[in-house]
């Protein structure tokens, strides 16, 4: 049994940026090595130049519509779902998580005030300017770079109501309601964790399923988390290559995570 789930980010009531630490460095990390020494050159590469255009630039308008455009030419060639992050530097394959998660981390780099929101299934940036807000879309190269708050607005409508989309091969799963709330930068690593446990449903490893579940829920909950616990047990109680022993024995290791807050499933947003 295959299972889609995709990722988004959505507006709320305030902009901030992230906190304190290195968001690049937490993002590469999260994927359970060091920063890889080209990698960290291509990153800080473009953070310098960047930051030459951006005291040269006087629209911050302007400079987010260049660096939008430079980071689709220089690093997303390739969309494929839930890849990892660091697949932006060495391969160019991206997602709108790990795409958005590079937009967001040179945002924090240069000090521009941001936001980003989940739905169901998808996640995007907004960013604050002078010059009104401003959404980097980084799945839609030519009409990504969305201004104004009503063409924003509409945007957000449109993800709230997307639903997945599955072959012959798939089964599609669709969240009860409809989830849209802001994230905080640095649970975009919990997101990353998610994805991970979806790809271990999806290849039927139900403890790798759960052990990147509980990681994405340290520091973060979303009625994505409880929605697929509920679904990886009732994989595990149709496993029939598992004994009733390790049944039980998955369910006490793993209590908390498959569940803790499953009644927030049937919330709407």
């Amino acid at each position: 049994m295959k299972v889609v789930f995709t990722i988004a980010i959505l507006i709320a009531p305030a902009f901030a940026t992230a906190q304190s630490g290195n968001l690049f460095g937490q993002l590469v990390r999260a994927e359970g090595g060091a920063v890889n020494t080209l990698t960290e050159k291509k990153y800080t590469g473009l953070v310098r130049h960047l930051e030459e255009k951006q005291v040269s630039s006087n629209s911050e308008r302007l400079f987010l519509e260049y660096l939008f455009a430079k980071v689709q030419r220089q690093f997303l060639r390739t969309y494929q779902s839930q890849v990892a992050f660091s697949d932006l530097f060495s391969t160019g394959r991206y997602d709108c998580l790990s795409a958005t998660s590079l937009y967001a981390s040179l945002l924090t780099e240069l000090g521009i005030p941001f936001r980003i929101v989940e739905t169901n299934y998808h996640v995007v940036l907004i960013a604050s300017t002078a010059e009104g807000e401003i959404m980097l879309e980084a799945t839609d190269r030519f009409n990504g770079f969305v201004r104004g708050a009503n063409d924003i607005e509409q945007r957000l409508l449109l993800y709230q109501s997307q639903s997945p989309q599955a072959d012959g091969n798939t089964v599609s799963f669709q969240l009860p309601g409809a989830l849209l709330r802001q994230v905080n930068p640095n649970q975009l690593i919990n997101l990353f964790h998610y994805n991970r446990a979806v790809a271990a449903f999806n290849h039927q490893n139900w403890v790798g399923c759960a052990v990147a579940l509980e990681k994405a829920s340290m520091g973060y909950y979303s009625p994505r988390i409880s929605s697929l616990g509920a679904l990886l047990i009732t994989a595990v109680a149709e496993d029939s290559s598992w004994t009733d022993e390790k049944r039980l024995k998955f369910v006490r290791q793993f209590y908390t995570v498959l569940l803790s807050r499953q009644h927030d499933v049937a919330t709407s947003y």
